[in-house]
């Protein structure tokens, strides 16, 4: 999530630290740029702030107490406000991401300032002070972090780095230096060693927006596949800017699971407008950013190479990504929107109906720390949800374990669990789930499979428990008969909550408005992902 640190909340009032963040994190209250005090009910166990990179000079030198005096700085301080502050957006941050050759505007600061050029670097240790300030081993972790917002032609490319504990480099890794992420994951390789302490996850951020791009497995070179592989562990499935899951098979298609808070690009949308050639053509670029199918595109390349590793063998976990500082902040009920709509109340909220209060993860660690956590995440003993605290935990077996008749916290750990790899000699196969409610009842479980025969990957999905009445847990162990020893695959659990009043219907039945906005009074089924178990026929390294 970000603070005012990033342009794109700064621009919006936003002038909360990252300090601040981890403290809201923690359940301290904090002051909203709308006017109202947000506290979250229940604290997070840990969180991490990602601002962006490439506007940690700008912020350091516009946004500090005796800060810059250029007509740039003055301009940007003036304009940043909740009422305006969508065109500073289009002002000043479209024009340093969204172009050919992105870089910072000369106009910013005064070159014979000694710290104008050093900005960044102090906007960076500023960042890593107050994150392991606030961590707190054993009750609250504060990782330290960044994001890499690269934003070609408007497409998000983006990644959040996450570093696993204090060893982090002296430098931050932005769009303007590293335009593409190989040449971030290459950087880290030099600059982030294991041998020296420090170890970083790079997690592809918002994809449903990235139009296609950012998982381009067929032209890397070997050696970049082989460093995605090492950095890209796991990927965002859910934000407060929709899911990264699954698109319907058409734009025209309305009642398919994949529509759930679908959240498209403006040029996606401009196409669909075209003729149904460019629409077609649009939608399937599109879909190439989506989860399913860039697991897909994994399976396939080791289908085709008849073995091998694969480098999209990926995680599922979720985040909030709000832009106001409020980490966690994920209730429907109690949502009061994002920044670019605090200037126009409740109808700044419906312009944006594609948004929703954003998601979280959860992760299988020995205790809450940085290293345990960090440690579970990079063997993507993960999962998401959005927004509720829905607990999920899956394990795969060659036989029966009979685990449901014994389950207790499980304190020892046996089977493969989910984000990990079946054994390649596996003849058949057995899945356990087992799902605890929040505070909605659980309504549905499925299992997502697909396998890949040269190169061709076929997907089902099976109903493996389902009640009407709604369960406050389950545990159920399912023999997949489908499971095909010759042939690549994964699985992972979706886990449904019963329907309940959607954000949008909430604010609409309030300010009494849903017959003018009969698309905002609907409801929503809360979820979670369990990261996907895979199976190889032949030996793999990943």
């Amino acid at each position: 999530m970000h603070t005012g640190v990033s342009l794109d909340a700064y621009a919006f009032g936003v002038r909360h630290t990252p300090a601040d963040a981890f403290a809201f994190g923690r359940g301290q209250s904090l002051l909203h740029t709308n006017g109202q005090l947000l506290q979250l009910e229940r604290p997070l166990d840990f969180m991490a702030v990602t601002d962006h990179a490439e506007s940690f000079a700008i912020t350091y030198l516009c946004g500090d107490p005796g800060s810059s005096d250029t007509q740039y700085c003055q301009s940007l301080r003036e304009q940043s406000k909740p009422t305006t502050g969508l065109s500073v957006f289009r002002k000043y941050l479209i024009p340093l991401l969204v172009v050919d050759s992105p870089k910072l505007p000369d106009s910013l600061c005064d070159a014979s300032d000694p710290s104008c050029s050093d900005a960044e670097t102090r906007q960076w240790k500023r960042a890593v002070r107050q994150a392991n300030e606030a961590n707190q081993p054993c009750q609250f972790t504060a990782f330290v972090g960044q994001e890499w917002s690269g934003t070609p032609g408007g497409a998000h490319t983006h990644r959040n780095l996450i570093y696993r504990n204090e060893r982090v480099p002296d430098e931050t890794f932005d769009y303007l230096r590293y335009p593409t992420p190989n040449l971030v994951w290459q950087a880290l390789d030099r600059a982030c060693l294991k041998d020296e302490g420090c170890s970083v996850l790079a997690i592809p951020h918002n994809s449903n927006l990235s139009e296609g791009l950012g998982f381009n497995i067929e032209t890397e070179t070997p050696r970049d596949l082989e460093l995605r592989a090492r950095y890209e562990r796991v990927a965002e499935i859910f934000q407060s800017k929709g899911q990264s899951e699954c698109l319907p098979n058409s734009w025209t298609d309305e009642n398919t699971y994949c529509n759930y808070e679908l959240s498209l690009p403006a040029s996606t949308q401009k196409a669909l407008a075209e003729s149904p050639e460019v629409a077609k053509a649009a939608w399937d670029q599109l879909r190439k950013s989506y989860l399913q199918s860039v697991l897909n595109r994994g399976l396939s390349l080791v289908a085709k190479n008849g073995g091998g590793f694969n480098p999209l063998q990926l995680g599922f976990v979720g985040s909030t990504d709000t832009h106001s500082a409020s980490a966690g902040d994920v209730s429907e009920s109690a949502w009061s929107g994002d920044v670019w709509s605090q200037g126009e109340g409740w109808k700044g909220r419906f312009r944006r109906l594609s948004f929703n209060p954003g998601g979280l993860v959860g992760v299988w660690a020995r205790e809450n720390t940085r290293q345990s956590i960090f440690d579970s995440i990079e063997t993507r003993e993960v999962y998401a949800t959005s927004g509720p605290r829905i607990g999920v935990r899956v394990f795969a077996d060659t036989s029966s374990q009979a685990r449901c008749k014994s389950v207790g916290r499980l304190e020892k750990v046996e089977g493969t669990p989910m984000g990990g790899t079946l054994a390649a000699n596996a003849q058949s196969l057995f899945i356990t789930v087992m799902a605890q409610s929040d505070q909605v009842p659980l309504e549905r479980i499925e299992l997502v499979s697909a396998s890949a025969e040269s190169g061709a990957v076929s997907e089902r999905v099976d109903v493996v428990a389902q009640s009407s009445e709604g369960k406050a847990s389950w545990c159920v162990e399912w023999e997949d008969r489908n499971f095909n020893p010759n042939f690549a695959s994964y699985r992972y659990v979706r886990v449904f909550e019963k329907s309940t009043p959607r954000w949008s219907q909430l604010d609409c039945e309030r300010e009494d408005v849903c017959a003018e906005y009969p698309e905002a009074n609907v409801l929503v089924q809360e979820r979670a992902w369990s990261s996907p178990i895979w199976f190889y026929p032949a030996i793999t390294k990943n």
